[in-house]
């Protein structure tokens, strides 16, 4: 067949994945622009990760709030139709499309045929780079990832079938994310090898003591003593405790 009829308009072997994602707070500005059906749609994706036709699909009845899950009809893949439990953030958001989702015949939305486009005219209305669908997919993970929730589950939530995905496209880490994930692991009480640069060489130069000094490893006995505050959790900025939704009626 004609290879123009199959490739992607733009196709390289040099791809680089996208990176853009929502802030939470940018999630409110993105929400307080649109329509309420819409606004319940994005926070639909946003609490559940599903792709743009899975939301079309979704259906009043998906929605389990006594159990904390949402079914996502997804068709894609082996693993695309699952089951996203309802925690954290995901909370509100559901909650939010639930009371404002217009969908009728068991339909939980309304058709949105030109939803790149009206995502990006909200987000030029908000101040906010353009986001599309799956920018709102990538955002989903992106806050698991800077929770500290693991690949493997992240992955699960996507409705992929392992992580590489997640590690290469979705789970975006910014700067600020990494530094304090790295350090649950290299800051304070954890480290085993302390280095101790100042002796390296010793005073003239010569000799010298060993680079690493060792330090007392503490056992996970020993750390659930010292309280919960030992390793802080990485959040997401603002927190998702007291996270709100602003929806314009217009």
């Amino acid at each position: 067949g004609d290879i123009a009829a199959v490739m992607p308009v733009g196709f390289s072997a040099n791809y680089k994945p996208k990176e853009r994602f929502l802030s939470a707070s940018e999630a409110q500005a993105l929400l307080g622009e649109l329509t309420p059906d819409r606004a319940a749609r994005v926070a639909f994706i946003l609490a559940t990760s599903a792709r743009q036709g899975e939301s079309d699909r979704a259906r009043l009845s998906d929605v389990d709030l006594e159990r904390g899950q949402v079914r996502v009809r997804g068709t894609k893949t082996e693993g695309a139709g699952r089951l996203v439990p309802i925690v954290g953030v995901a909370r509100p958001l559901i909650q939010h499309a639930l009371r404002y989702a217009e969908g009728e015949g068991g339909l939980l939305f309304r058709p949105w045929n030109n939803i790149r486009r009206d995502l990006h005219e909200a987000c030029e209305r908000a101040g906010l780079d353009p986001v599309s669908p799956n920018d709102l997919r990538r955002t989903t993970a992106s806050w698991m990832v800077q929770e500290g929730v693991p690949l493997h589950l992240v992955a699960k939530v996507l409705g992929h079938a392992d992580t590489r995905m997640v590690e290469r496209v979705y789970g975006q880490l910014p700067p600020a994310a990494l530094h304090a994930a790295l350090a649950q692991y290299l800051d304070g009480p954890f480290t085993t090898y302390s280095p101790n640069l100042g002796e390296i060489g010793g005073a003239d130069g010569r000799g010298g003591r060993s680079l690493a000094t060792p330090q007392t490893h503490k056992t996970p006995e020993n750390v659930c003593l010292q309280g919960s505050s030992v390793v802080p959790r990485p959040g997401i900025e603002p927190g998702t405790r007291g996270f709100s939704i602003l929806c314009s009626t217009s």
